[in-house]
């Protein structure tokens, strides 16, 4: 249940781009693109870690029956967040002036002001999913997920209308705005939760007061000595959670900074050979319709990397082999890598007329459609990025995928400033698919090192590719002798239809399924061993016939 309101939430949160580019046009969504890297690294820094790190410590207090402390940690923690996210809160409102003239357009400087307050709402909200997540209960932070993304949809788009009229400034601040909402509606929500969770748990801990208490021979060995099951104090507390947190925060701020960067060195690297205008609308649909299409078939792969890693860490903790694990795992994610990539390279102008024709630019959709197909290549080497750092963070080697993505963003940042010049909004689509092959590259490396494959390398990567290209070839085919005949959605409808028959046929014909892989199917499984059986029938009648004959 989790996993599906995630991906919902996700799909959810993936294709509310469209819309919104089709309500404010090219260069509202470049205004709104330039508010999120900012806002996104003040997020990272202030709370980016405090979801996995509350929720370690909480489970480690809970696993030795101090649910108390749970509380405790959850209560001091929510003070300090409040007051270090207000802070950086108000220096973005103060300072969004300046901040909107280096990033090369004073129209965005508005637009801080809808999106300030989450930050907030968001530190607030990482607190409460830690504290549930680690109580073993992930459905609420589940649901709020999805109340966020669902609200944030018509919330936002509904303000981003109402201010239009305005101007597009004000419209992006409406949808930011809308933000805000969506976080202050999904706060209540776990507010509603925490309130019913809280009775329940004083009621336990009263009745608890009478039990004995266990004694730090009982508590494990491991958790003892850092988390006393009683009398902790508030620095101690803050000091677990920090322990955890920094490491997972200093991780995760790499991208988002290198985000800030290129929206610093886009608009103003392209301003120079154009208006500012135009080079926000080139930005914005390289990193509004394009980048939202790339995202989404990511959304599926990074559910296999998420459902891998407890098998990796479970696996590594018990000595059991993780090669086959991994390859299966790796081959999953190319199956749905290899056909969207290859989707999104062979009908880039037609998906983009067919989502953005009403509000972008002929001419945008155009250059939009270039960039999709330069792009599209790093849906494949994410693919790879997600299933070795779940197996490297498996295997208590975070540091590794880490250290490859800061490398992989330094190459970003350079191409970034050297092609822009050369090659246009080009060259950051390139730069973005180098960062992303290097940091590919590096992590299959340390990967194989750690866990050598052992799935044959046809099966794993070049079958999915032939199949991927022989069912797309087909598409295409069967979309051009529909176009003669029909308009609009129909032939991306009867393509795509195509596509989902003929890609299973085409990985059969070309062998990406060995049978003892096929067995392992839930369907096809079935089918083979109702066969084995079915033979093994047959080899005991004969035998027993011809035992009889013997006689």
């Amino acid at each position: 249940m989790f996993a599906f309101l995630s991906m919902t939430a996700k799909l959810i949160g993936a294709l509310y781009r469209i819309p919104l580019t089709n309500v404010m046009g090219a260069e509202g969504i470049g205004l709104y693109q330039m508010v999120f890297p900012l806002y996104t690294v003040l997020l990272t820094a202030t709370s980016g870690g405090l979801t996995a790190a509350i929720a370690k410590v909480t489970a480690a207090y809970n696993a030795t029956g101090d649910e108390r402390s749970s509380f405790r940690t959850l209560k001091v923690t929510l003070t300090a967040v409040i007051a270090v996210t207000f802070i950086a809160a108000s220096a973005l409102v103060l300072f969004r002036g300046k901040i909107a003239f280096v990033q090369g357009n004073r129209l965005a400087a508005v637009s801080y002001l809808g999106i300030a307050p989450s930050i907030v709402l968001v530190g607030i909200i990482s607190c409460f999913r830690g504290y549930y997540q680690g109580s073993q209960n992930m459905l609420p932070s589940a649901l709020s997920q999805l109340t966020e993304q669902t609200v944030k949809l018509v919330a936002g788009l509904a303000l981003c209308k109402a201010l239009l009229p305005y101007g597009v400034q004000y419209a992006v601040l409406g949808a930011l705005t809308g933000v805000t909402v969506s976080e202050l509606a999904a706060l209540l929500g776990l507010l509603v939760q925490y309130f019913f969770t809280r009775r329940a748990v004083k009621a336990r801990t009263v009745i608890d007061i009478a039990a004995p208490v266990r004694s730090d021979a009982e508590v494990s060995a491991e958790l003892a000595p850092a988390m006393p099951v009683r009398h902790i104090k508030r620095a101690s507390l803050i000091k677990n959670v920090c322990r955890v947190a920094l490491p997972v925060t200093l991780g995760a701020l790499v991208m988002p900074l290198t985000q800030v960067i290129d929206s610093i060195l886009v608009i103003n690297i392209l301003a120079r050979a154009t208006d500012t205008a135009y080079a926000t609308s080139l930005y914005g649909v390289l990193n509004g319709p394009v980048n939202s299409l790339i995202n989404m078939p990511v959304v599926v792969t990074t559910a296999v990397s998420v459902a891998l890693l407890p098998k990796i860490s479970a696996a590594s903790a018990t000595g059991a082999e993780v090669s086959r694990t991994v390859s299966v795992a790796l081959k999953y994610s190319l199956l749905i890598a290899f056909p969207a990539a290859g989707a999104l390279a062979v009908f880039s102008r037609d998906i983009l007329s067919l989502l953005y024709s009403r509000s972008v630019d002929p001419a945008l959709i155009g250059v939009g459609s270039s960039l999709l197909r330069l792009g599209c290549v790093t849906v494949v080497y994410t693919a790879f990025i997600q299933v070795a750092t779940a197996v490297l963070q498996g295997c208590d080697r975070p540091r590794v995928p880490a250290v490859n993505l800061v490398i992989g963003a330094a190459v970003k940042v350079l191409f970034t400033v050297l092609l822009l010049g050369l090659t246009g909004i080009y060259g950051a689509v390139a730069a973005s698919a180098l960062c992303y092959g290097v940091t590919a590259a590096l992590d299959v490396a340390a990967l194989v090192k750690r866990t050598p494959l052992r799935a044959p390398f046809y099966r794993t990567a070049v079958a999915p590719a032939l199949a991927s290209a022989a069912a797309l070839a087909a598409a295409y085919g069967i979309f051009k002798a529909v176009e003669t005949v029909a308009a609009g959605i129909w032939p991306l409808v009867a393509a795509a239809a195509a596509a989902i028959v003929l890609y299973p046929a085409a990985l059969a014909v070309s062998g990406a399924f060995g049978k003892d892989e096929l067995s392992a199917l839930p369907v096809v499984g079935g089918f083979f061993k109702a066969s084995g059986k079915k033979n093994g029938r047959d080899k005991e009648k004969f035998r027993k016939a011809a035992d009889k004959k013997v006689k």
